[in-house]
């Protein structure tokens, strides 16, 4: 499990990724190359939480929770076998 932990520019900045429902969460399934999560997140990368709220009310509510969030996006991924933490800024 890694923990991703993005600063937001503003309420309204846009991720730049395509999320899907997934058994486990809400799996990633595009990153814009251009887009500010490219450096954090990749395809096939599964959200299992979004600000301590589980991700298992499906794609909406995880997009909803992330667009909600002031300042702050906190993640909790599943990427493989991988554990770790990712911190930075989403600038836009």
């Amino acid at each position: 499990m890694i923990n991703v932990s993005v600063r937001k520019a503003s309420r309204e900045s846009r991720l730049g990724i395509r999320l899907v429902d997934s058994t486990d969460g809400v799996e990633i399934v595009d990153v814009h190359p251009d887009g500010p999560m490219a450096t954090y997140l990749e395809v096939g990368d599964v959200i299992l939480s979004v600000n301590g709220l589980e991700c298992t009310e499906g794609k909406k509510a995880a997009s909803k929770a992330m667009q909600e969030a002031e300042s702050v996006i906190e993640l909790k991924v599943s990427r493989g076998r991988r554990e770790g933490k990712i911190v930075g800024d989403v600038i836009m």
